[in-house]
């Protein structure tokens, strides 16, 4: 066993923070710092209780990408993030209303409910969670309302003007509300959890 000097402990220390910090990806700045500095503080009293055996210490020490996941999945994901995964997920709702094609033929409706679905199972994946379900909510609702308002809306066309040319049949409606109601489950589903 040869004991190490500062440089090298310091530079075993510094490669593993970084790696921990790239299992952290998306977790705000000011905890990313706070939960690094008590991990290199713990690393380097464990150096020094083992007399400067880095193979022993970093042998035992837990895998610093699991780990930065493991604290990603504890303290979450900052609210940049966050925005940047909500922002577009009602657009992508809204573009996925498959009665848009309609009113325009050439609209890739199906295109933008994989792209919401691949940002729910994205959110989940790198938020958590709730940050899956939230997501998968955000895409989900624009559809449910859109098909409230076309149900409702040809229902009223056909009572006042008596124009029975438009109608929604049940196997459409059931499809879109199947498609979004599966999205927030599978945003939940796919989120990591700790498991202690």
């Amino acid at each position: 066993m040869m004991a190490a000097n500062d440089a090298t402990t310091n530079a075993a220390i510094e490669d593993y923070l970084k790696k921990l910090r790239r299992g952290m990806f998306g977790v705000s700045g000011r905890r990313k710092r706070d939960v690094c500095d008590e991990i290199g503080a713990d690393l380097e009293a464990r150096i020094t209780l083992s007399q400067g055996n880095l193979n022993a210490v970093f042998l035992t020490a837990a895998d610093p990408i699991a780990l930065g996941k493991a604290m990603r999945a504890v303290h979450g994901i900052s609210w940049w993030l966050r925005l940047l995964l909500w922002i577009p997920a009602p657009f992508f709702g809204i573009l996925s209303f498959p009665l848009i094609s309609a009113f325009v033929p050439a609209a890739p409706t199906t295109l933008f409910l994989v792209l919401g679905t691949l940002l729910t199972i994205s959110a989940g994946a790198v938020g958590g969670r709730f940050a899956g379900l939230i997501t998968g909510i955000l895409v989900a609702l624009p559809r449910i309302i859109g098909l409230i308002i076309t149900v409702v809306g040809i229902e009223m066309i056909q009572e006042l003007i008596g124009y029975s040319g438009w109608s929604i049949d049940g196997g459409t409606a059931f499809v879109i509300l199947l498609t979004s109601i599966l999205l927030p489950i599978i945003g939940f589903l796919v989120g990591k959890r700790v498991s202690l």
